[in-house]
This record gives C-alpha cells, structure tokens and sequence, in this order.
C-alpha cells in the first residue's frame, strides 16, 4: 500500500511514475523483457532509434538501387548489341523492365522515406540542406515519371512496330533525340542527393551568424 500511495502521489510525476510501474508488470507477466515496457522511457527512446534507422537504411537502398537502376539503363543502352530492329526492340524491352522495375519503384520508395524522416525528426525541418534536397527529390520523380519512364515505354514500342515494319527508324529517333541528355540530368540530381545527404552543408547556421552581429548592435 506504501508503494502506490507514494506513486500516486505527487501529481503528474507520480502518474507517470505508477503508469511506467504498471507496464513494468504487465510487461512481466506477458514475458516481455522490461526495456520494451510501453511506459518505459528506455523503450520509448529504443523504439524512436529503430523507427530512425530503419526508415535511414531504406531511404539509403533505395537512392542506391535508383542510382543503379540509372546506371544500368546507360549501360544497356549503350553496350548492348543493336545491329536489326529485332535486337534494338530487345534493347528497348529490356530498358523498359529496367525503368519498370528499379528505377521508379526505388526513387519512389527514396522520396516517401526522406519525407517521413522530415517529419519525424523535427530537427530536419529546420535544415535548408533537407529542403533542397526534398525539392530535388520531387523534381526528380517527375522528371523520371515524365521522361524517362516515358521515354523507356514508348522506345520499347516504337522499336517493336519498327522490327515488324510497322514504323520507320526515323520516327524512332526523333523521339529518342533528348535520351542521354534526361538520363545525365537525372543521374546528376541523383549524385547531388546524395552529395547532399552525406556532406550536410549547415546552411541554416550561416543565417545564424550572419544574424548574431545584427543582434549584438
């Protein structure tokens, strides 16, 4: 009885105090090991580092199979062998699967992942370096939605009626004119994320002391 008087006095600190006691218990008697009480402050400090990590490493595969993706699109594009309109529809199907497959699933999963690490972490909100790289991240998505994506779909079609007759080679290349200008500039705004998620540039404290001597005056 001394032990939940004292708990339950003491106003806010002991309701807390006897809240943490009763997850304590319950957490005892359904064999969970205390650290991960719901009432514990250890587990609730345990479980935002997880939610922090696991949302970092997923946002950290996805640039990866994003930056992949872009390279195997150069790659296939570039190397593989092209010499009928049957092996070029080959080319453009297998570019196709790539844009399908890796490159918008995986910038997808990048995009919503840095979102929710904003809002999670408060402290990211306060960073024009996260901002910029939030507003590189969309134009991103829609650049890849629009051009690339598209352009990977219609190559892969207009390449196939071209083998079966169907289209000319010439109309296949005034629609691919712009293609390895869009897949540098996407690979460019990929390269600047991750510039930018690893070097940080503090941005947000040149304000502060560009702002301290005008306060001091």
């Amino acid at each position: 009885m001394h032990q939940w008087g004292s708990l339950s006095r003491g106003g806010r600190s002991g309701s807390s105090g006897s809240d943490g006691a009763l997850a304590a218990l319950l957490a005892q008697e359904q064999g969970v090991p205390p650290y991960w009480a719901g009432g514990n402050p250890v587990s609730r400090r345990l479980r935002k580092w997880i939610m922090r990590k696991t949302i970092k490493i997923i946002h950290s595969l996805a640039s990866c199979g994003l930056i992949g993706g872009l390279a195997a699109y150069m790659i296939v594009l570039a190397w593989s062998p092209q010499a009928s309109p049957a092996q070029y529809a080959d080319v453009r199907q297998t570019i196709a699967a790539i844009s399908n497959y890796a490159l918008v699933p995986s910038l997808g999963v990048a995009l919503f992942t840095g979102l929710v690490a904003m809002m999670v972490q408060r402290g990211f909100q306060e960073m024009r370096w996260v901002w910029l790289k939030a507003v590189l991240g969309l134009a991103m998505f829609e650049a890849t939605l629009a051009v690339i994506q598209g352009k990977a779909n219609y190559g892969y079609e207009t390449a196939r009626k071209v083998a079966e007759g169907a289209e000319t080679a010439e109309a296949l290349a005034a629609a691919l004119s712009s293609e390895w200008t869009s897949l540098y500039a996407i690979m460019a705004l990929s390269l600047a994320q991750v510039i930018l998620g690893v070097w940080r540039p503090p941005l947000y404290r040149r304000q502060v002391r560009a702002q301290a001597p005008q306060t001091a005056e």
